[in-house]
């Protein structure tokens, strides 16, 4: 390094000078202050112009009136709207709202009143769910399937399928309709060719479920064939003891049980009966619930 050098400041070393270099590339930042926003465009407006008379020799300008854009959003919002009222209108106008339910099947039960259990009837047709009135309709004793389609625009359509009741039992003074899978539900006026069936106490198992079986179907069923085979008795008795049977006139019991052939039984008893009729025997009980070992009760 000279004299020169050092008096001019030069560096004195290849790192100095390489130091040297890059300071002098390196950009200078201008200070935060300095850095200006970008201005935000301002809407064109418009500029109207008013010529007056020449005689005046002025001219008037107006305030200018900005621009309208119709923009994405705005689109956005009229369809909004318009959706809007369109659901509105569906669900208030008397053209959605269900009309009087066609009915289908029913007996038991009358139309009005299958329309007031699935509560279909002054709806909105989009409110109306055709699978829960269904599960409704089906929550009661009397209705053994249901189904239930809704039209457009205010239509519905029940079908439902009945259970037919077999017989009537008064079990310790409540009266029961009985179908033959064994389910009760209250007496509707007269219902022909029903198999009358009492007892002196409550043995029908009511429950809170009105789909429950109250009574097994096999007495139902032996019921009917007993009852057919006996048209001369009114009505059949039933006791927890000696299953159904029926109060003769001559002054004894009879009892058949619930199970085996009915048809074979009343022919057993027949020719039982007959005979110690004419023996003339007071009898109080003349069993044939096993046909193998029928027996009788005398009085004293």
């Amino acid at each position: 390094m000279t004299i020169g050098g050092r008096i001019l400041g030069k560096p004195r070393t290849r790192a100095d000078r390489i130091r040297a270099r890059r300071a002098r590339n390196q950009r200078k930042l201008e200070p935060l202050a300095n850095i200006r926003k970008p201005q935000r465009r301002r809407r064109a407006r418009r500029r109207y112009d008013l010529a007056l008379p020449v005689e005046i020799g002025a001219e008037m300008r107006l305030p200018s009136m900005p621009t309208l854009r119709v923009g994405t959003r705005f689109l956005s919002l009229l369809l909004l709207i318009a959706c809007a009222w369109a659901l509105h209108r569906s669900f208030t106008d008397s053209a959605f709202v269900a009309a009087e339910a066609a009915v289908e099947g029913a007996q038991l039960l009358s139309p009005g009143q299958i329309r007031s259990i699935a509560n279909v009837e002054a709806r909105a047709i989009f409110w109306i769910d055709p699978r829960q009135a269904e599960q409704v309709l089906l929550s009661h004793p009397e209705i053994a399937t249901a189904k239930v389609d809704v039209g457009w625009p205010n239509e519905v359509h029940i079908q439902v399928e009945e259970r037919t009741p077999v017989v009537t039992w008064n079990d310790g003074g409540q009266s029961w309709w009985l179908s033959a899978d064994g389910v009760a539900f209250l007496e509707r006026g007269i219902w022909p060719g029903l198999v009358e069936i009492y007892s002196d106490e409550q043995v029908l198992d009511i429950q809170r479920d009105p789909l429950a079986h109250v009574i097994d179907p096999q007495v139902l069923l032996a019921a009917s064939v007993l009852s057919a085979q006996l048209p001369e008795v009114g009505a059949l008795r039933y006791d927890p003891i000696h299953g159904l049977g029926f109060d003769d006139p001559r002054g004894w019991m009879a009892a058949f049980g619930v199970e085996g052939d009915m048809v074979m039984k009343v022919r057993l008893y027949h020719t039982i009966a007959d005979e110690l009729a004419a023996r003339g025997l007071s009898v109080g009980l003349i069993s044939v619930e096993n046909p193998a070992a029928p027996y009788y009760q005398e009085t004293r």
